[in-house]
């Protein structure tokens, strides 16, 4: 809960797309990804410890996949954005606004209402803020 709300401060203080928040992003989404690291023999470790130490850019499903995935620019795009919100609420609907220089993002679901803002005008920030949001609201429902 405290690394989501981390997040979120983080993700709230942004200026613009940070690919950093980008990973951290689909770590919080995706806790299951890995990264394919080239030793020989081969070996896979969580992408999270991988970010930390050298922001690599490339990921591979932690079931040894072999194809390369890239982290989606979730806080450039409104698509990847909006990908992430589906994959994190299936079924959800979203509400967009971009009104006087502030972006606002409602992703409606069964489990509740989640707002984003983004005072800098980036609807990609506004989803992905109402995304964490709904992931801490899962988390401490299953406390």
């Amino acid at each position: 809960m405290s690394d989501l709300s981390s997040l979120i401060e983080k993700l709230g203080n942004i200026h613009g797309p940070v690919r950093e928040i980008d990973a951290l992003l689909h770590i919080a989404a995706y806790p299951d990804f890995g990264a394919r690291m080239e030793f020989n023999p081969p070996r896979y470790v969580r992408f999270e410890d991988v970010w930390l130490k050298n922001r690599a850019d490339h990921l591979n499903h932690a079931n040894n996949v072999s194809d390369w995935w890239k982290v989606p620019a979730y806080t450039a795009s409104v698509d990847a954005a909006m990908s992430l919100a589906r994959h994190v609420l299936p079924g959800c609907e979203c509400e967009l606004t971009d009104l006087y220089g502030i972006s606002r993002a409602t992703l409606n679901h069964e489990a509740g209402q989640f707002y984003g803002t983004s005072e800098i005008n980036s609807l990609p920030i506004a989803i992905c803020l109402s995304i964490l949001r709904a992931l801490q609201q899962k988390g401490s429902s299953n406390e």
